[in-house]
């Protein structure tokens, strides 16, 4: 598949929900229903295979443009590294790995969630995600990519962390 479906309504689904809007929202937005039927019709949507086909070509270059920035970050650390290897200097060397370390996940920061303050009134889905959309001012794509960012941190904080270590890699200065 390549370039919009020939559905103009179909083709403004996928435009909003690859702009952050849910399934139900999308479809309202698409074709101006409203209700359970914007959920059903919405959620029905997404199993369409010419609907999965343009949303995955929209969400390519996107996901593309990510890696291409997390690796050439990577590769900059890369030569950071040896070149103060080279240098010796030590501290220039362990932020860059700790650096490092943080872009490809394999070292996350702690993060406690607590129900104190502001959140402890909010007892059910609906009042969270109405607190979500007032502080957001609506805009769903801020709420999506909140909640997909809680997402991955609790995904990893769910795997376990396995790291290789080989003995006798570090030279470490005589005295």
């Amino acid at each position: 598949m390549s370039g919009p479906l020939k559905n103009a309504r179909r083709e403004r689904f996928c435009q909003e929900i690859t702009s952050g809007a849910s399934a139900a929202e999308a479809y309202r937005r698409a074709y101006g229903s409203n209700g359970d039927t914007a959920k059903v019709n919405g959620s029905r949507l997404l199993t369409f295979a010419d609907v999965n086909g343009r949303l995955s070509e929209l969400r390519a270059p996107v996901a593309r443009q990510a890696r291409v920035t997390v690796q050439s970050l990577l590769d900059e650390l890369r030569l950071t590294i040896e070149a103060a290897r080279k240098a010796e200097q030590h501290g220039v060397v362990v932020s860059s790995l700790t650096l490092a370390a943080k872009l490809t996940g394999l070292l996350t920061e702690r993060l406690e969630v607590s129900a104190r303050g502001p959140l402890q009134h909010l007892t059910t889905e609906a009042e969270v995600l109405e607190d979500l959309v007032t502080q957001h001012g609506g805009d769903a794509a801020g709420i999506a990519r909140e909640l997909r960012e809680l997402a991955d941190r609790v995904e990893r904080y769910r795997k376990p962390i396995l790291i290789e270590v080989t003995p006798n890699i570090w030279k470490w200065p005589r005295t």
